[in-house]
């Protein structure tokens, strides 16, 4: 109670920029840090850029290398990926996936 996701990842990456380890992977910095909004259980996928303004919501996917432009609005549950990121609709991931497989 009274401990939102944000508060998490600010205290690990405190912890992680003391262990010197975040500044090669991880860093909030910038006007937009401010407006930066991220959802209960969100993950957000390695050297993902998301930029001022965006809302990440619950349970929501960001893919690895992705850019989420400013001022996004990921709903909860969905998976954004891309350079600009997009939401990227299940039945793509499914497909992807069986093909592949085949």
């Amino acid at each position: 109670p009274g401990i939102t996701a944000t508060d998490i990842v600010l205290a690990i990456t405190e912890f992680l920029r003391q262990s010197r380890v975040v500044g090669a992977w991880i860093e909030f910095f910038g006007e937009g840090a401010d407006s930066l909004s991220i959802g209960d259980r969100a993950t957000i996928g390695l050297r993902a850029t998301i930029m001022g303004g965006v809302k990440i919501g619950r349970e929501a996917k960001i893919l690895a290398h992705s850019v989420v432009m400013p001022k996004t609005i990921v709903g909860d549950g969905e998976i954004w990926g891309g350079v600009p990121a997009r939401k990227i609709p299940l039945s793509d991931l499914v497909r992807q996936r069986d093909e592949k497989s085949a």
